[in-house]
């Protein structure tokens, strides 16, 4: 009797240690949202309205970015390309960007290349505001300001001012790792669009004088489903679609 109780216990401690084993031996997938396609809405300018469609790599970097009118003819396309974690290339149909940094992944270049020729601007950074900065043209500078929410100043000699600031909560491009290159090309290029490729969420827009109010609308999973800029001309709306994505 004692050897079968003996080995009765011993068969239940297995049956425990297995059932452990299968609880905690298999991690679990962990998932994140992405932005899979933004539809701006321009009631002011319909000529704007346009959705921004975005594909990912296997590292959940951005990988192309196709900007499509309602009608389905594409206006722009941005094909990107990645070394080390860090964004290297982007290429806009006949114009390619290279981006080069020094050996602490620090951006201190732009390289643009077009029908055989290249233009090389410098990236300047700030080490004490760590900050970046860059001027187009001797006419206009952007400047990113490297901190916890990576505020953006666009300034030029028209003159034309715009400051786009966010707060730590979470935004549109959440799970994206920031990139530098990524802030400063689209920053400069896209004006008031520019806060779809911010992991925080947009706080406050300042062009030319005026104050533009942000009012963002978040879904039952906490993610911004909507982001209306209302400025003292126009009011646009951002409409964002996710995907779920392996992290």
């Amino acid at each position: 009797m004692k050897t079968i109780k003996t080995l009765c216990i011993a068969l239940l401690a297995l049956t425990f240690s297995c059932s452990s084993d299968d609880d905690n031996g298999t991690p679990q997938t962990q998932m994140g949202a992405f932005p899979k396609k933004i539809t701006k809405t321009d009631d002011f300018n319909p000529a704007e309205n346009r959705s921004f469609n975005f594909t990912y790599n296997n590292e959940n970097q951005i990988t192309n970015i196709s900007i499509v009118f309602p009608e389905g003819e594409v206006y722009r396309s941005y094909d990107f390309s990645y070394n080390n974690g860090m964004l290297t290339h982007l290429d806009s149909e006949s114009i390619g960007y290279n981006f080069s940094y020094d050996t602490d992944n620090i951006l201190n270049s732009i390289i643009l290349s077009f029908s055989g020729d290249e233009i090389t601007v410098p990236v300047n950074y700030n080490a004490v505001a760590h900050s970046y900065s860059f001027t187009l043209e001797g006419t206009t500078t952007i400047t990113l300001n490297a901190d916890e929410t990576f505020p953006l100043t666009f300034e030029n000699d028209n003159p034309s001012t715009m400051t786009i600031g966010y707060t730590a909560m979470d935004g549109v491009f959440k799970n994206l790792d920031p990139q530098i290159g990524l802030f400063l090309f689209f920053g400069g290029l896209t004006g008031l669009d520019y806060f779809y490729f911010h992991p925080h969420q947009v706080q406050s827009v300042f062009y030319n004088g005026s104050e533009w109010t942000i009012e963002n609308t978040r879904n039952e999973n906490d993610l911004i489903a909507t982001v209306t800029a209302n400025g003292p001309l126009q009011t646009i709306n951002y409409t964002i679609e996710y995907e779920q994505r392996e992290l």
